[in-house]
């Protein structure tokens, strides 16, 4: 594709390619420029695509006990600057895209990014504030609050990690952590935080809990027990599990540029830039097998083989 932007993932001091190589369409691998995306967003305002579908397009979903989400057919609905945004973001390999519009003030924005720091949430907000009504600054917290190192969703397992600086600034992911007077806020999401320590969000409308843990550090006997061939019946997938330079490695048998590095989060739980990975144990405490989770999958077993069998069912507790 001539003009075609390549995708970069930064590593340290070096810049690699990170592309795709996919034959999915329509639910992805579209190429197309940020002018399209603005003409669609147009469309959808002007009803060019006949009333009944540009109104289920726009229409939350509900859930069967009454509660209403703010995910619709494809597209996300939000108040932003106290105003309805309509909005989706996605990426691939080192590929990230969002598209908003707010019909209240007939402003559209869209950005595509080809690296994988861009934050092209980030890069949106700061344009919305430049043409949205400015709203009242929310209240600031007198202190910041005490937070733990590592958070674990009570619901699926999913990590957050809280870096601290030397200066107390705070930092998840690569977004700022900003104490308010109710909690904290990430990104554009916010948190409360509870008597007990734990933090209370919601996602599409869904509420979920963030549980503290302790930080875990294994030694290198501990690693060395985890070095192995791993399997998954379901997924049919083959992951090889090595120690290289004091570090968890886990590379798919059939990928082996696609080695990822495990670092310790809480005990016996490992953690990658996409993924988290949960210690399958045997009532001995002997290791089964490992149980892998990402945003779009949650705790599918990998059976730690040395025959085949049946593997036993470990997911009585994701936590």
């Amino acid at each position: 594709m001539p003009g075609r932007a390549i995708a970069y993932e930064h590593k340290g001091n070096t810049t690699e390619q990170l592309m795709p190589f996919e034959n999915a369409y329509g639910n992805g691998g579209l190429l197309t420029t940020v002018g399209d995306l603005l003409i669609w967003n147009r469309a959808l305002t002007a009803g060019k695509l006949g009333p009944f579908v540009t109104a289920k397009l726009q229409e939350a979903a509900k859930l069967k006990d009454g509660r209403t989400l703010n995910y619709a057919r494809g597209l996300f609905l939000d108040r932003h600057h106290g105003l309805t945004e309509i909005s989706h973001s996605g990426s691939t390999a080192g590929y990230s895209a969002w598209l908003a519009r707010y019909p209240d003030n007939s402003l559209s924005v869209a950005i595509l990014c080809n690296g994988t720091d861009a934050l092209p949430n980030s890069r949106v907000m700061a344009v919305e504030n430049l043409y949205l009504p400015a709203q009242a600054p929310e209240a600031s917290a007198s202190k910041p609050p005490a937070l733990a190192e590592w958070y674990a969703s009570r619901r699926d397992g999913t990590l957050f990690h809280i870096v601290k600086a030397a200066d107390g600034s705070m930092t998840a992911g690569r977004m700022a952590v900003a104490a308010i007077a109710r909690g904290v806020r990430i990104g554009g999401v916010t948190l409360t935080l509870l008597p007990d320590g734990h933090l209370e969000g919601s996602s599409e409308g869904d509420p979920y809990e963030l549980v503290p843990k302790k930080a875990w550090v294994p030694g290198a006997a501990d690693l060395a027990r985890l070095a192995g061939r791993y399997e998954s019946d379901e997924a049919r997938a083959v992951l090889i599990v090595a120690v290289k330079g004091g570090a968890l490695t886990i590379t798919p048998e059939d990928r082996p540029s696609f080695t990822r590095t495990l670092a310790p989060a809480y005990t016996d739980v490992f953690a990658s830039q996409d993924m988290t990975a949960r210690i399958w144990r045997d009532a001995k405490g002997g290791i089964d097998g490992l149980i892998l989770s990402n945003e779009r999958v949650w705790a599918l077993p990998f059976e730690r083989r040395k025959e085949p069998g049946k593997m036993a069912s470990p997911l009585s507790d994701r936590g």
